[in-house]
């Protein structure tokens, strides 16, 4: 079978050697509520499950590469800035005499690019512009903000990336992954969304259409579009929603819904694949095993059966864990 029919398998991460870890995050109250919601029975096939989440998971590799797009963008090369510009201007340029050319203005985050139309290139770093307008000072403020959600953009996606290859089988699928899974996608989305707004309005829609420099030269009739980055970038986002729509549908198996539930992270993936596929019903259906017969004995003070109670197959014996 392939990858798409059983999932990827991944060990877990390395802080869930720690069962303080999983006791604060994995089993705590409110992942084991989220990793509940969600619909159970129409994803209990962990084929179902592997094909849900494995392209959810390629939908997340085109958002790193579509994302990895702007971080390129922050060089402050002439040709990579005008290959990975986030803003596009054409307008004229007049020079001291007077005389009038065609010129176009790649914008980046951390430099802009002149070119005009005799082929003269001019890069000039944000740090070295000093505006003496004050739409001017509202762009450049605004890219410093929008090299950080750039950069945080992408490293979320390589974490969502993960998620999703975690999630597509039912032994490696987390509450605490399904959690986080969803909560990066909304926090992503909403403040990428909001940083893309104020870069676009401020370097964009509300830019100067005539602009003066200090030696005399002038930009008039400016008008600006999207550019290659700010496409990227936005592309990138709306997809993250498909990427969350995902992680609502599918809720964790429900035996890792139990207060107990601490206790599966002792088994082999072997047992643990059989425990929540045939262990209390199916997958998604099942509770943990019911306390074998032979153990209410014991714990009333009862001899045990001659046939020491049934059992899994291959599988230890579970009892359920009273709570005080």
């Amino acid at each position: 079978m392939g990858a798409c029919a059983t999932g990827v398998h991944t060990p877990y991460p390395i802080c869930f050697q720690s069962r303080h870890f999983r006791s604060a995050c994995e089993t705590s109250a409110c992942c084991r509520g989220v990793g509940g919601c969600g619909a159970g029975r129409l994803t209990a096939s962990p084929s179902r499950r592997a094909t849900v989440m494995l392209t959810a998971a390629f939908v997340s590799f085109i958002c790193c590469i579509l994302q990895l797009v702007p971080v390129i963008s922050t060089s402050s090369d002439g040709t990579t800035i005008a290959n990975t510009h986030w803003i596009r201007g054409e307008g004229d340029f007049v020079d001291g005499s007077g005389a009038q050319q065609g010129i176009t203005m790649f914008v980046s985050l951390t430099a802009f690019t002149l070119k005009a139309d005799n082929g003269t290139v001019h890069t000039v770093k944000w740090n070295d512009v000093s505006c003496n307008i004050s739409q001017c000072d509202t762009c450049k403020d605004a890219t410093s903000d929008t090299v950080l959600v750039a950069s945080m953009s992408f490293l979320t996606s390589l974490g969502q990336l993960a998620t999703d290859i975690q999630r597509s089988t039912i032994t490696g699928d987390l509450n605490c992954q399904r959690t986080l899974g969803i909560a990066t996608a909304v926090f992503g989305f909403l403040t990428t969304m909001m940083s893309l707004r104020i870069f676009m309005q401020d370097c964009g829609d509300e830019f100067v259409s005539d602009i003066t420099f200090g030696d005399g030269t002038r930009i008039i009739n400016a008008k600006y579009r999207w550019g290659v980055s700010a496409i990227c970038l936005l592309t990138a986002t709306l997809l993250k929603t498909f990427d969350m729509g995902c992680h609502l549908a599918i809720p964790t198996p429900r035996l890792k819904h139990e207060k107990d539930a601490d206790r599966l992270f002792g088994l082999s993936e072997a047992s643990l694949q059989t425990l929540l596929e045939e262990g209390g019903g199916h997958a998604l259906d099942g509770r943990l095993p019911r306390q074998p017969q032979s153990q209410q004995h014991l714990d009333r003070g009862d001899p045990a059966p001659a046939n020491g109670g049934q059992t899994i197959q291959g599988l230890p014996q579970f009892h359920r864990v009273s709570h005080v």
